[in-house]
């Protein structure tokens, strides 16, 4: 996601959260309802946003400034999402000689013997 892509989904959480940042508790839950009851177009599409979301993105103002309402940007960026023929092999062979194991100690296994790629 480009800066300017966050840079505009924060000012469109900016436009939800701005009609009651001097308003009391009990204006801003009313006004949070209202909002959260219509679908917004947030990002390009368009969905509805729960109340604890506003209010999340309203401290996140209060603390932060502007700058807390722009998405935060992926841990794993640049690399990519979806594991290789090798990986998806070792897990499929795992799976099927071991079926009565865990998926978190399969994991493990798999995760120790770097048979799952790059972290």
């Amino acid at each position: 996601m480009t800066n300017e892509m966050r840079q505009e989904i924060a000012l469109q959480r900016y436009k939800l959260i701005s009609p009651v940042l001097a308003e009391t508790a009990r204006s801003r839950n009313a006004w949070f309802r209202q909002v959260a009851s219509r679908e917004q177009v947030i990002g390009g599409r368009a969905k509805t946003v729960a109340v604890s979301t506003l209010k999340a993105w309203l401290k996140a103002y209060r603390t932060s400034g502007f700058g807390g309402l722009m998405p935060k940007r992926r841990t794993d960026s640049g690399r990519p999402r979806k594991l290789g023929d090798r990986e998806m092999a070792a897990i499929r062979g795992r799976c099927k000689a071991f079926p009565n194991k865990s998926v978190q100690k399969l994991y493990e296994e798999l995760l120790a013997n770097d048979q799952l790629g790059e972290k």
